[in-house]
């Protein structure tokens, strides 16, 4: 993999570029792919949030773009143990005595 893509790319250091993640979609596509709204998608442009590239005045975002926006912006709660379910038990009951 060149240095330059690894340079602007750094999510792929450890893995390969495919040449998939260089398809371009236009901003509805894009919408479609990530289920949100028109708007939504081009304010998520407009704040830097979602890269694009500019092709005869029109707007692309490539697949990359996508999959990193996705990576970095998905949230994994900690995995429920007996003892977080016993203890948001104890909370439930506390919280029923009190409004006795």
């Amino acid at each position: 993999m060149s240095e330059s893509i690894l340079k602007y790319n750094p999510i792929h250091t450890n893995s390969t570029l495919q040449v998939e993640d260089l398809r371009l979609l236009s901003i509805n596509e894009a919408r479609k792919t990530l289920g949100i709204r028109y708007e939504t998608m081009r304010k998520l442009i407009e704040d830097g949030r979602i890269g694009y590239i500019e092709i005869e005045g029109k707007k692309k975002i490539s697949l990359l773009s996508l999959r990193q926006y996705i990576e970095t912006n998905t949230v994994q709660n900690p995995p429920k143990t007996e003892t977080n379910i016993d203890n948001d038990i104890d909370k439930l009951f506390e919280n029923l005595k009190r409004r006795k």
